[in-house]
């Protein structure tokens, strides 16, 4: 086996601008880690997976990076060491140690056959982390010995990387102006039990994509609308009604830009909005709650609303006294910051990728996709939805040892006439 990274492409990047909050932030209580998780016909063989990986390295320059603190801000520069493929771990999305990992910002495991990434938020979005995994499951299987065809829906190690890939698309895109969004509400925040040793708690439904669509449309609503709305209705029909009272339930929807600009990062791009409910007292009706969904959506995805946002964004880290401040200065704004709004506006994240579409060379061995958000010491659910090949998958991700709003969640979509198949990794039960 190649045990030498191919070396290639620029030697430092600067961090995009969403992926500078990340490093200043991120710790033992939340790593602002996710995962995505692939699933073949056959059993793992390791070498050939670290091969696979180092094979990479030449078309995807922007992860195989290392993170280095300069005067004003944290940079990326190339990795000489190579990323070592392990078995998987226990615990799921697990805060990274970068000494351990040769200073990588994502990792690569293996069970049985599944293949997964689990990657460091700062370096990419779920959409770009997805790019990678399809490459690297792709050739895999060229390694393997079967013959693929990549139908332009997968990107190849015989394709060089563009600039676009690498670009930092908040940057490029933003406009300067007069800076107008709505102040941030404080939000509900589910409490429970946390787990003794920490980790993360996970139950999948899988569920039929056209059954899902089904229902959906008989509520007037799109799969990610109708999701979302039955998000914030488990957590209003399961939660504490005293403290709802007081603090909305505040549901974050985050958005991929790519769409709007015909993007080709690889890197973060996505912006977001929050959809806010308010406790009434007395009967929680679904439709009531979709209703107003599907208007936050509406707005929501309105690109001057998103547009006031990545401004905010962009304006602040161009601003003269911010540019100029010493890292460690910024470092202590950034977690004062967070510390202050951070994920106190937020009750629960839903996200949901999309569908992945695959050569049919790929799809003959690829049985399953999976998406997983992790989540922070003692919180609640957040929500991460991918399909593949007909089959949706809906999973949960937990601080705490309590699910019931997962299962009032699946329990209403049983009762819709949508049949769900729960998985899970009973992290509850041992810890």
């Amino acid at each position: 086996m190649n045990t030498e990274v191919n070396q290639g492409g620029p030697k430092w990047f600067r961090l995009d601008n969403a992926a500078k909050i990340y490093p200043v932030v991120s710790g033992s209580q939340n790593g602002h880690v996710f995962r995505i998780a692939i699933t073949l016909t056959e059993e793992v063989d390791p070498d050939v997976l670290q091969q696979a990986v180092m094979d990479l390295q030449p078309r995807f320059p922007t992860f195989y990076v290392k993170m280095r603190k300069g005067f004003f801000w944290y940079y990326y520069e190339r990795n000489e060491r190579y990323p070592e493929v392990k078995p998987e771990p226990p615990q799921m999305c697990k805060p990274f140690d970068f000494l351990a990992n040769n200073g990588y910002q994502f990792s690569c495991f293996y069970h049985k056959n599944r293949i997964s990434m689990e990657v460091f938020h700062s370096i990419c979005d779920g959409s770009g982390a997805t790019e990678y995994t399809k490459s690297l499951v792709y050739r895999y299987l060229e390694l393997k010995g079967y013959p693929m065809e990549s139908e332009n829906l997968v990107l190849t190690c015989d394709q060089s990387p563009s600039p676009e890939e690498m670009e930092d698309s908040f940057v490029k895109n933003y406009k300067e102006g007069p800076i107008s969004r709505p102040v941030a509400k404080q939000a509900y925040q589910i409490k429970g039990t946390p787990f003794i040793q920490g980790g993360t708690g996970v139950i999948t439904g899988k569920i039929s994509v056209d059954e899902l669509k089904k229902s959906s449309k008989e509520y007037g609503a799109t799969i990610t609308q109708y999701l979302a709305a039955l998000l914030a209705y488990s957590i209003l029909k399961t939660e504490d009604k005293k403290r709802m009272a007081k603090k909305p339930v505040s549901i974050f929807v985050p958005v991929n830009m790519r769409r709007y600009f015909n993007s080709k990062t690889l890197r973060n791009f996505s912006l977001y909005f929050h959809s806010h409910h308010e406790y009434k007292h007395g009967m929680i009706d679904f439709r009531e709650i979709l209703n107003k969904m599907k208007r936050d959506f509406e707005v929501g995805l309105e690109l001057d609303l998103l547009m006031e946002t990545m401004k905010a964004n962009v304006s602040a880290e161009k601003n003269f006294a911010v540019r100029g401040s010493p890292l460690f200065i910024k470092s202590l704004l950034l977690k004062a910051g967070y510390k202050i709004i951070g994920n106190r506006t937020t009750t629960s994240t839903i996200t949901n990728l999309g569908n992945i579409s695959l050569p049919k060379t790929m799809m003959q061995y690829v049985e399953d996709v999976e998406l997983n958000l992790g989540s922070g010491y003692n919180t609640g659910p957040n929500v991460a939805v991918v399909s593949y090949n007909g089959v949706m998958s809906v999973s949960f991700s937990r601080g705490i040892k309590e699910s019931d709003i997962e299962k009032t969640f699946f329990r209403f979509l049983t009762e819709q006439g949508v049949k769900v198949e729960i998985q899970g990794n009973y992290w509850e039960k041992y810890y």
